[in-house]
């Protein structure tokens, strides 16, 4: 979706860059991902913030990822035995 058509309804329209946030009591807070390079230990945590794309007429919605390098550096951190 992130190239131009909605996959459901194949609308043009998307709106690309929308913050994914949450509501807690503290107010709102951005969404993320999160890969420990030592998961047995939940050490060396890497985060990814959340953003969007959405569909402008069904309102289908793609979520997607930053920070894609770290992220796939720390997975295979994480994967390899020590």
């Amino acid at each position: 979706m992130k190239d131009g058509n909605c996959p459901k309804c194949d609308n043009k329209i998307i709106l690309q860059g929308v913050r994914v946030v949450d509501e807690s009591p503290t107010g709102p807070a951005e969404l993320s991902v999160a890969v420990y390079r030592w998961p047995e230990r939940n050490e060396g945590e890497v985060r990814g913030r959340l953003w969007a794309c959405v569909c402008a007429v069904c309102g289908f919605t793609e979520l997607y990822a930053t920070n894609l390098n770290e992220l796939a550096s720390a997975a295979m951190a994480a994967q390899s035995p020590e």
